[in-house]
């Protein structure tokens, strides 16, 4: 009925429909698939629309429509004052970026959306003079570092271009962000275990890599120490959120906050996934004009007292980039 609803407000593109509910993205296109099948909605134009035997489905009960605000949905604080400079400089620092590679799963994160969560970031008191470790993330170092806040900075990505990229951002920009070669499968170098104040990472989805990245990270933090990460709806079925949480609470860490949909990814315009999804539809849909439909929820966590990572730090792990059950997986 969710569906049903939000197409009551008119025609629809399938991905201004992904943009607006939580469905894993098989669900979401099994859902409409159904819908069509049934005759309850059709394809005109590239657009979804209700038939008139689905409007008479939906009868009179109340629609649960999602209503924004603004645009920005809550995030217009990020870009005021000097987060706004921020935003401008950290624009231009990643004009000459690296083209994101296939192989290492790797997504674009909304500018905006980078300002936001440094924004929220230094709300908590998480930035100002600390020591923060990333793995992956490397576009958040990036725009800590044109703060001028933090203490320190280190990514940590198995891309070894990105510290090729990092190096002239910091020749251009004045600042001393620091990067290492790394694997989440491999053991972290003795010398970063509980060296920082602050971690973060936005990791891959499969129940391995969760672990494996989110146990380095909690590796990398001091006592007491606070880490952010992102997870997704559109890959990730609740059973994994579920696993993620009894893997919060078994490393001796709080969740503290959870921002819902607060990281968007841009949308590409070769973009395979989006390729897959137009595939398994039943109907023929025009191709994504621009949407940026695919989000990640953010959490925070804070150690209580002594880490206790599920992969300890000396460890080899093994880590799977996706699993079976993703759709968006080009193995599938």
């Amino acid at each position: 009925m969710e569906l049903l609803g939000l197409l009551e407000e008119g025609p629809k593109s399938v991905w201004e429909l992904l943009d607006s509910v939580h469905f894993l993205t098989r669900d979401f296109i099994d859902s409409l698939n159904r819908l069509y099948e049934k005759g309850l909605v059709e394809s005109e134009n590239g657009k979804v629309i209700l038939t008139c035997k689905g409007r008479l489905a939906l009868g009179e009960k109340p629609l649960n429509v999602k209503t924004k605000l603004c645009e920005c949905e809550g995030r217009c604080i990020a870009v005021d004052g000097e987060f706004k400079r921020i935003l401008e400089k950290y624009k231009k620092a990643i004009k000459a970026k690296p083209k994101e590679k296939a192989e290492y799963l790797q997504g674009f994160v909304k500018e905006e959306d980078m300002i936001s969560r440094v924004a929220m970031m230094d709300y908590y008191g998480d930035v100002a003079g600390k020591e923060i470790a990333l793995i992956g993330d490397w576009d958040l170092g990036i725009t800590l570092g044109l703060t001028d806040l933090p203490a320190k900075i280190l990514v940590l990505d198995i891309d070894e271009r990105l510290g090729e990229f990092i190096r002239k951002v910091n020749e251009e920009n004045g600042l001393q962000i620091g990067f290492m070669k790394y694997d989440v499968s491999d053991p972290l170098p003795k010398k970063l275990v509980g060296k920082f104040d602050v971690f973060s990472t936005q990791p891959l989805e499969s129940s391995t890599a969760l672990k494996a990245f989110l146990s380095r990270g909690v590796s990398l933090l001091k006592e007491d120490g606070v880490g952010y990460f992102g997870l997704s709806t559109s890959e990730v079925p609740l059973k994994r959120w579920l696993e993620v949480e009894r893997m919060m609470v078994g490393m001796n860490c709080a969740v503290t906050d959870l921002m819902r949909d607060f990281i968007t990814y841009k949308s590409l315009q070769d973009d395979e996934d989006e390729k897959v999804i137009a595939k398994n539809l039943s109907f023929k849909t025009e191709p994504n004009p621009g949407i940026d439909w695919y989000k990640s929820s953010l959490f925070r966590f804070q150690i209580i007292g002594k880490p206790n990572p599920l992969v300890k730090w000396d460890e080899k792990t093994d880590v799977e980039s996706l699993s079976e059950e993703d759709l968006l997986n080009p193995k599938f």
